[in-house]
């Protein structure tokens, strides 16, 4: 994991050896992990779907995870920023999935596509008009189909140190309540909520940050930041400094 520690910017890792390590391991980044395991957990209900649309997919690194787990599936990452485009097309290479795993600018998609699972990982605190944003993704939600949106908790805990809420958030995050209601109101039929980042995940987040840093005491402490985020894949947190939604379109609405 030491030798894995920062590739998902690309740094100190050979490509091919990178490659490899994405198809197999995934990201090393720990917050990425976290969130995925919630989105994963999501989805365990669901058929495996044919197509899947990631909305602000970046890097690519939600994209790669799905297509570990529905590896017939054809995945779409659209993202605005044509440097994390290209990155991700790059990664999609090195990874032999670039057949599988596709990654376009947001505004060149199809708009009448429809897609049986839509996801969309802490995009929505970066939206000035969430409302139209929430409306775009349910478009995209194929009748019957599910979308599965996570973004950062309105309040969170800090148990290490302060960290200031990026530039680019237009708030800082959302209620349960408030996220159920907005994308009620973008069209979809049935929602339900639940919080990720619990008390350890967000304790070893903090850590992994201070140790991306460069804190050496936080680096020493790497394999411990990783065991406490597991507790979040193991029970579902009475509070956390994220919020899970999965929403479903109704199946009767003509596309």
């Amino acid at each position: 994991m030491l030798t894995l520690y920062g590739s998902e910017l690309g740094l100190g890792v050979p490509a091919r050896s990178r490659g490899l390590a994405l198809r197999l391991l995934g990201t090393p980044d720990l917050g990425a992990r976290v969130r995925y395991a919630a989105v994963r957990r999501a989805l365990r209900e669901l058929p495996p779907p044919a197509a899947v649309l990631d909305v602000g997919s970046g890097s690519g690194l939600l994209c790669f995870a799905l297509h570990r787990r529905w590896p017939r599936a054809q995945i779409l990452g659209v993202d605005i920023d044509p440097a994390r485009i290209a990155q991700a097309r790059a990664l999609a290479r090195e990874a032999g999935l670039a057949e599988r795993v596709r990654f376009g600018h947001a505004d060149e998609r199809d708009p009448a596509a429809r897609f049986a699972l839509v996801t969309c990982v802490d995009v929505m605190e970066h939206v000035a008009d969430d409302a139209a944003f929430a409306r775009a993704l349910f478009d995209a939600t194929a009748p019957g189909g599910t979308c599965v949106v996570h973004v950062p908790a309105a309040r969170k805990r800090r148990f290490l140190a302060e960290f200031p809420e990026q530039a680019d958030h237009v708030r800082p995050g959302y209620a349960q309540a408030d996220l159920a209601a907005l994308l009620r109101a973008a069209g979809f039929a049935e929602v339900r909520t639940r919080a990720t980042f619990g008390a350890p995940a967000a304790l070893a987040w903090e850590g992994f940050a201070l140790a991306r840093r460069g804190a050496a005491p936080a680096r020493a402490l790497l394999p411990l930041w990783y065991l406490l985020a597991l507790s979040d894949t193991l029970g579902t947190p009475r509070r956390g400094n994220g919020v899970l939604a999965l929403a479903r379109r109704s199946p009767q609405e003509a596309p």
